[in-house]
């Protein structure tokens, strides 16, 4: 990075002379759009940027070019982490691994994990809410559907369902913990608690009945939202945060490197821009 920055203006900053590293160049040049100068490249796990720069362009210093075709501003979050740096990373943010691995983010849509296959029979069976889950597998267009799986969706809700409950012992809550319960069949549900006023709690991350527990008296919700029915559960799973955080950093995995014949001539249109 040091390399980087040496092309940055300077200004003075507390009167001392420090590099503007605000400055955020942007390249704009016709080579840039040809499909030449860039290709795709998946990190290794393990690999830093100056590791891949020294593997690449014989100069652990082009480690700025990398984070400046990839829009990297800071190396340390904006740049796929290893396991190593993801678990600390987790760690700081959320107090620990554990905490974030057993902390709801959102709810989403199954179908990856879902592996089932259904008949058109089967199918035709199914209730008319849950048919949007499906998709038609076919030979070709004009043919007859041969078997259905489950429909690729990336669609996301903040909770499946939230409540206002209404309680006698408030201090029995904490904002932001899980808590289990017995229903009014004797059967186990938890919910995280979201806010806590009075006697009056707000719950999100339903899983189970919330009627007729023994915290609720009187056993009766105040309000309910449901943004997942209950009978399309099996549909949907809820997203942890530490796997929310995972998915974002794998989609860091993937790069874009300038190839190497242009990487000086980007180096001095850069120093260019800078200046201009």
């Amino acid at each position: 990075m040091g390399k980087y920055f040496s092309k940055f203006p300077s200004v003075s900053y507390n009167g001392q002379l420090a590099k503007n590293i605000l400055c955020r160049p942007k390249l704009q040049y016709d080579r840039f759009n040809s499909p030449n100068v860039f290709y795709d490249y998946t990190l290794p796990e393990e690999q830093r940027a100056d590791v891949v720069a020294n593997d690449y362009y014989d100069d652990p210093d082009y480690a700025w070019l990398i984070y400046l075709a990839n829009g990297v501003v800071d190396p340390y979050h904006d740049y796929f982490l290893s396991e190593t740096d993801f678990n600390l990373f987790i760690a700081k943010k959320y107090g620990s691994v554990n905490a974030a691995q057993n902390t709801i983010h959102s709810w989403v849509l199954n179908w990856a994990a879902d592996k089932r296959e259904l008949t058109p029979a089967a199918y035709t069976s199914l209730p008319g809410e849950h048919k949007k889950y499906w998709r038609a597998v076919v030979t070709d267009m004009y043919a007859e559907p041969i078997k259905y799986v489950r429909a690729r969706d990336t669609h996301a809700v903040a909770t499946n369902r939230s409540a206002f409950i209404s309680v006698e012992t408030p201090d029995d809550f904490t904002v932001g913990a899980f808590f289990t319960a017995l229903d009014a069949n004797g059967d186990e549900y938890a919910a995280q608690v979201e806010t806590i006023s009075g006697t009056t709690v707000g719950i999100k991350h339903i899983m189970g009945s919330i009627s007729g527990d023994a915290y609720v008296q009187p056993a009766d919700t105040l309000v309910e939202v449901v943004n997942i029915d209950p009978s399309e559960s099996g549909y949907w799973a809820p997203l942890t945060y530490y796997d929310f955080e995972a998915a974002a950093n794998a989609v860091k995995r993937n790069i874009s490197m300038v190839n190497k014949q242009v990487a000086f001539q980007v180096e001095k249109d850069l120093k260019k821009v800078i200046n201009s």
